[in-house]
């Protein structure tokens, strides 16, 4: 399985009116496609202006695919949106809202072996406190 996750409809002075989606269940011979519902005001029942920084994990113990978003609207924000099978995708989750955030990424711990097996991983920074970097984890795969 291959998934992608990137900027739709660029918007002046940073963003896209959406994230899209794209999904291959057969090693890139056939996709699949979409947006992510939820996110922005201008696809699909969002309220941010835009959204951006797309980044798309895996965790393997829960069976779930994970894309990160860098929020805009009012505030900065970042959120966490999950699907069972990369092509149904649940509304975000967010992480933090609030902050100036920017450069958001994600990791599972995917190693059975491991005593964080099924923890994700989602780091950002704050541009207002000088790039300090956050993290976030979540151990029950939400």
């Amino acid at each position: 399985m291959i998934v992608a996750a990137f900027q739709v409809g660029r918007i002046y002075g940073g963003g896209g009116a959406d994230i899209g989606w794209a999904t291959s269940l057969n090693g890139g011979i056939a996709w699949n496609n979409g947006y992510l519902p939820g996110l922005t005001q201008w696809w699909q029942g969002g309220t941010n202006s835009a959204a951006s920084d797309a980044m798309v994990g895996y965790n393997a113990k829960y069976g779930k695919w994970l894309i990160t978003t860098l929020d805009i609207g009012g505030t900065y924000t970042v959120s966490v949106s999950r699907s069972s099978d990369a092509i149904h995708w649940d509304n975000p989750i967010y992480v933090v809202t609030n902050q100036d955030t920017d450069k958001n990424w994600i990791a599972c711990d995917n190693s059975p072996i491991s005593p964080y097996y099924g923890n994700c991983y989602v780091e950002w920074d704050n541009l207002a406190e000088g790039d300090v970097l956050y993290m976030s984890t979540s151990t029950d795969g939400a």
